[in-house]
């Protein structure tokens, strides 16, 4: 299922504590946080605060709103998103920034439809990137990632973050050979997208900044 498709479906929620959480599974107390997931911590947009974790597996990442569970009033989050992340990196060649990068390849990306307004994706992109980790996008690619990737791109420069472009696992460099950052404008979009395979090894990349 392609991720326009996701995104047009309702979630059903309901409260649950299973090992195996998903979108459709709606609070994650602070017990489920500590226990099986790494907490990246929190981020404040507009009034309300929010929390990113890290399954500890490195294998999807959530972002939810803090408050109380209503069944019992437990603390921990309401899950409001989420990114999971391949367990096999299908990047060509890719060749590491540092030896130290952790990077984490996109697989699917999923925000509840009525909070998709304020950016949750965004946050819990730059979250991950502030945790350290490298977040590299899928080698498939949907309308949804393009709007998302040019977003990120020109928003994360203020926070000493950016976005680079990886041709089959190749950074590609300026003429001077130095890494080209991308702002989501300065690389035409032909040379990114495509509706065929021609550009499948063409990625990007968000980390700190080189």
């Amino acid at each position: 299922m392609k991720l326009s498709e996701l995104l047009e479906m309702a979630p059903v929620f309901k409260n649950s504590e299973a090992n195996n959480l998903t979108m459709s599974q709606l609070f994650l107390t602070d017990e489920s946080i500590k226990r099986d997931f790494i907490d990246l911590g929190n981020v404040k947009i507009n009034a309300d605060e929010y929390k990113v974790v890290l399954r500890k597996s490195l294998g999807i990442a959530f972002i939810g709103k803090i408050g109380k569970r209503e069944l019992d009033g437990k603390p921990g989050i309401e899950i409001i998103g989420d990114v999971e992340f391949k367990h096999k990196q299908t990047i060509s060649g890719l060749k590491s920034f540092t030896p130290n990068d952790k990077i984490l390849q996109v697989s699917t990306v999923v925000i509840e439809p009525n909070n998709r307004i304020i950016g949750l994706g965004f946050y819990l992109y730059l979250t991950l990137a502030k945790a350290g980790y490298m977040i590299v996008f899928d080698n498939t690619q949907y309308i949804g990632g393009k709007a998302l990737w040019k977003k990120i791109a020109a928003k994360v420069l203020k926070d000493d973050y950016a976005v680079y472009v990886l041709d089959h696992g190749e950074v590609r460099l300026d003429d001077k050979g130095d890494p080209i950052v991308y702002d989501g404008s300065n690389i035409d979009d032909a040379e990114l997208w495509s509706e065929n395979v021609d550009k499948k090894y063409t990625l990007f990349a968000l980390r700190s900044k080189i």
